[in-house]
C-alpha cells in the first residue's frame, strides 16, 4: 500500500522481492531513471568525503535518498551527516534521531545523495523496481569505495536517511537485510519545533 500523490488515495504498485532486483539495469531502465532522477554522466552519484572532524565516525557513510517532495530533507541530512548534529540550534530541529549511543554521533565520513529534485515518482511498478536497484547499486559501489579508501582497518556502516514510497523502502530494506545500513528515523513532531506529549499514567 502507498499513498499516491497522482491519484490522491492509496495505490498498491508493489515491487516483487527477487534475485531480479541485484541484476544490472538495461539500458531502458536507466533511460527511465535519468527522466526522474539526477543521475551523473557516468552513472552514479558521487561519494563527498566530509572533513576530518572531532569524533567522527570515519567508518559510516550517509546514503540520502529523495524520492519525494520534501524541500529542505537533503539539506538537513547532509547538515547531520557532516556535523553528527540533529539540530541547527535550539530553534530548529532537522527532525533525524540517529541510532546509537550518543558517544558515537559524531560527523560521518563521507556521504552521497540520491534526488528526484524534489519531484514525486510516477506510481510505476517497473520504475519502482528499476529506483531501488540503483539505490542499492550506489550503496554497494560507495560501500566498497570507502572501505579501500580506509584500507580495510574497519567495516563500513551506512546511515540512510530516505523520504520517498513505500514500495521502494520495503524493497531496499529487503535488498539490505545483511548490510549494516541502518535507517535513520525522522519525527515530524521534532522538525515542527513541537514534542510529543507525556504517556498518560495508570
Amino acid at each position: 500500500m502507498h499513498l499516491s500523490q497522482q491519484a490522491g488515495h492509496s495505490v498498491v504498485p508493489g515491487v516483487d522481492l527477487s534475485s531480479s532486483l541485484r541484476a544490472a539495469l538495461s539500458p531502458h531502465q536507466r533511460g527511465q531513471l535519468s527522466q526522474h532522477l539526477e543521475v551523473p554522466g557516468h552513472g552514479r552519484p558521487q561519494l563527498v568525503e566530509i572533513p576530518d572532524a572531532a569524533g567522527q565516525q570515519r567508518h559510516r557513510i550517509a546514503l540520502i535518498v529523495r524520492l519525494a517532495s520534501a524541500g529542505s530533507m537533503v539539506d538537513d541530512a547532509r547538515h547531520v551527516a557532516a556535523t553528527g548534529q540533529v539540530a541547527y540550534g535550539p530553534e530548529h530541529h532537522t527532525g533525524y534521531q540517529i541510532p546509537g549511543p550518543v558517544p558515537a554521533n559524531g560527523p560521518c565520513g563521507a556521504y552521497l545523495v540520491i534526488d528526484t529534485g524534489n519531484a514525486y515518482l510516477p506510481d510505476d511498478s517497473a520504475l519502482y523496481a528499476a529506483v531501488t536497484t540503483y539505490v542499492w547499486e550506489c550503496w554497494q559501489t560507495a560501500r566498497q569505495e570507502w572501505a579501500q579508501r580506509l584500507g580495510g582497518t574497519a567495516a563500513v556502516e551506512g546511515l540512510l536517511f530516505f523520504h520517498g514510497p513505500l514500495p521502494v523502502a520495503v524493497a531496499l530494506g529487503w535488498l539490505t537485510a545483511r548490510d549494516r545500513l541502518t535507517l535513520v528515523h525522522h519525527d515530524m513532531h521534532l522538525a515542527r519545533g513541537t514534542t510529543m506529549p507525556p504517556a498518560a499514567g495508570p
